[in-house]
């Protein structure tokens, strides 16, 4: 019953600001749980996500990465053995020369974002006679656009008609409904009761979300002959179709949301600093003298764009939740102290920034 509290605020969606309350007020370690502690230091940092070695790492916390069928291993739910062997298998994909291969379609799409911006199109999001623009929501279109090319081998055009598809929208709710599962996952043995507690609009929209993706996939294995590599080309003969399904569901949800949420805070903090601002604007600017000009192997050589980028993702982390971890057998030392095997923990990214 102890979770009871913890699940709550999970549930809520205010999770990473009560721990972080907690911790103003309790110190560097809280027990959320009779078996569940949080910790804020760089060192424990360093113990419970920097430890290697087969026995000795801090597998993922299984209460805490549910949804689907919960039996298929991906990149982002699988624990450490699991975790090399499917990083391995998809590391193709991401090489240097793979992105290469998308920098053209890259370069369309942001082309595209460019001139519809300038154009004015998609209403909705140039609400008032001002010019005032959402640019949270067209970095979305810009990134869900490559994401369904580089996934599935075609665009869902968002940016084409400057708006939000149907498919982009549910993804936000997905991503809620396996905050929902967790929470009462963690109130086992009542779990299954919780779960029928969960709002039919949410359930219903992540049903659908699961169908587009599973849509999408099977329209791209019907094709043969892509003219551009993409992502699958990669692994269709290295995965199932559930394992495929399972990943690419993965690199939409929880990539689309993060890149485009790292965009938004670059531009936020930027606009907010002038400094930076001006030293940002005269590094690209004397880095490349047209828009043309502008590659991906000279964008990478920019040395104060990519600290302004690592600042954004300090300062405003996407995934500002504590990623939970559960001690290895015979347990370890942590800022001194022992902790038993078994025990989850977690560090609230969120603390980090508002310390």
């Amino acid at each position: 019953m102890s979770q009871v509290v913890w699940s709550y605020h999970l549930a809520k969606g205010d999770s990473t600001k009560y721990i972080t309350k907690l911790h103003e007020k309790y110190g560097p370690v809280v027990r959320t749980a009779s078996n569940e502690l949080s910790f804020i230091s760089a060192s424990a940092w360093q113990e419970i996500y920097g430890t290697t070695g087969i026995g000795k790492v801090y597998e993922k916390n299984g209460i805490a990465y549910l949804q689907g069928s919960q039996d298929i291993t991906n990149i982002f739910f699988a624990h450490s053995q699991e975790h090399a062997a499917v990083r391995k298998l998809m590391s193709p994909a991401f090489s240097d020369r793979a992105i290469r291969d998308q920098e053209s379609l890259i370069q369309q799409s942001i082309d595209q974002m460019m001139s519809s911006l300038d154009k004015r199109t998609g209403e909705a999001y140039f609400p008032a006679a001002d010019g005032v623009v959402n640019l949270a929501a067209w970095f979305n279109f810009e990134v869900f656009d490559v994401l369904s090319s580089l996934c599935f081998g075609a665009s869902i055009d968002s940016l084409s008609k400057g708006e939000y598809h149907p498919w982009i929208s549910v993804i936000y709710t997905a991503i809620k409904h396996s905050t929902l599962i967790q929470s009462a996952h963690r109130l086992k043995p009542y779990h299954w009761l919780l779960e029928k507690l969960i709002p039919s609009d949410i359930e219903s929209q992540y049903i659908f979300h699961l169908e587009n993706c599973t849509k999408a996939l099977t329209e791209r294995l019907k094709k043969t002959d892509n003219e551009r590599p993409d992502i699958l080309s990669y692994l269709l003969d290295k995965m199932s179709h559930d394992e495929l399904l399972d990943n690419v569901n993965i690199l939409v949800t929880a990539g689309g949301d993060s890149t485009a949420t790292t965009m938004t805070s670059v531009v936020y903090y930027i606009t907010h600093n002038p400094h930076s601002y001006k030293a940002l604007v005269k590094e690209i600017r004397d880095a490349f003298p047209t828009e043309k000009s502008i590659t991906i192997p000279e964008v990478m050589k920019l040395k104060y764009l990519k600290a302004v980028i690592d600042e954004a993702m300090r300062i405003h982390p996407s995934v500002p939740v504590g990623l939970p971890r559960i001690v290895p057998k015979g347990g370890r030392f942590i800022d001194g102290q022992f902790v038993p095997g078994g025990v989850r923990l977690s560090i609230p990214f969120l603390w980090f920034t508002l310390s």
